[in-house]
């Protein structure tokens, strides 16, 4: 395969499987590589056309701007559960109704 078929099918991949940059954020950030993670997770915020998975993405963001005490941790949480209440339980493992 040359690079330039590389390069094409990481292209095809990324418009065919609009979750493929969401689904390398999530396995950085399983992998604790958490500063590329959350570089991918803020480009999912703007560029994924999936209103879930850019909602997931900012609780990473957020999750992770908590986890390395980067400025404006709190803002960013407080953002998270004002805009997406459900989503921040849900990602804590409790359900929206208590």
């Amino acid at each position: 395969m040359t690079f330039g078929q590389c390069l094409w099918a990481q292209e095809t991949e990324i418009i065919t499987n609009p979750q493929s940059q969401y689904q390398k954020a999530v396995e950085l950030y399983n992998r604790k590589l958490y500063e590329p993670a959350q570089n991918l997770f803020r480009k999912e915020q703007t560029a994924n056309p999936d209103k879930a998975i850019r909602t997931q993405s900012e609780y990473y963001v957020a999750t992770i701007a908590a986890l390395l005490n980067q400025d404006g941790a709190d803002a960013f949480s407080e953002q998270l559960y004002r805009q997406s209440p459900r989503v921040a339980y849900e990602q804590r493992g409790l359900s929206a109704n208590g």
